[in-house]
């Protein structure tokens, strides 16, 4: 697997996690969050609430990084701040 490869003894751990998105108890010390342009509508806006609840619940950095962003006005509206676009990938900060 990719992931095993990336792992080593100067590198920050990472995490993959399979999970359902609204049910998925976000970590406290949670800093980016990769979106391979997951969803759209209803489910994506309640995701996006919710981390945004969280963050602001769990003051910290975060980057929000978003494949082909075609939900970019809920992330905005829930309070990331829009860092630019990148070809096809958007980057968000909270």
């Amino acid at each position: 697997m990719n992931l095993e490869k990336w792992r080593g003894p100067n590198l920050s751990p990472v995490e993959l996690v399979h999970a359902d998105a609204l049910e998925w108890p976000l970590p406290a010390d949670l800093s980016i969050v990769l979106l391979f342009n997951p969803f759209v509508g209803s489910t994506f806006t309640s995701f996006i609430e919710s981390l945004a609840a969280h963050l602001r619940e769990h003051p910290r950095p975060l980057r929000l990084v978003y494949y082909n962003a075609r939900m970019h006005e809920a992330v905005v509206a829930s309070g990331f701040n829009f860092v630019g676009r990148f070809g096809r990938v958007s980057v968000y900060l909270w």
